[in-house]
């Protein structure tokens, strides 16, 4: 590259189509774990106050990136149907961003009740984790 070579600025649609699929992965990925943590609920369920909160704002977070994450992508959808809806672009970046940083600390606080979680269930049995687990699967097929 010259040093007057300006690099060119990136492609507006590659721009949006990279968002877009970045949003849907925000979506997939947040409904993913709310999926398989209310299947699995049962097995890591405590009386623990604190990881019942844990558990509670990391699925509120998660539920709030799956509703902001689409309705950016419907924001994104109505600014290419109709250009004139330029307010929706503000929206898309507002909806995105947010989706973003309640994915982001969703995750983080589920992380935690999960660590939290586990290390209990080892200090309650110690014969360890892997035990335990198999303890809990055969109690429920009971």
């Amino acid at each position: 590259m010259g040093v007057n070579d300006v690099p060119e600025p990136p492609d507006h649609a590659s721009a949006r189509a990279t968002a877009l699929e970045l949003l849907k992965q925000f979506v997939a990925l947040s409904s993913g774990v709310l999926a398989l943590s209310a299947a699995f609920v049962e097995k890591f369920w405590s009386d623990d106050v604190l990881l019942q909160t844990l558990l509670g704002v990391s699925w509120l977070l998660l539920i709030g990136s799956v509703v902001c994450g689409l309705q950016a992508i419907s924001s994104m959808v109505q600014t290419l149907r109709l250009p004139d809806f330029s307010w929706s672009e503000d929206a898309t970046r507002r909806f995105a961003a947010v989706s973003k940083w309640t994915f982001v600390a969703g995750l983080s606080l589920f992380a935690t009740f999960a660590f939290l979680a586990a290390r209990r269930a080892r200090s309650q049995h110690p014969e360890g984790i892997c035990n335990w687990i198999v303890m809990a699967q055969a109690s429920s097929t009971r």
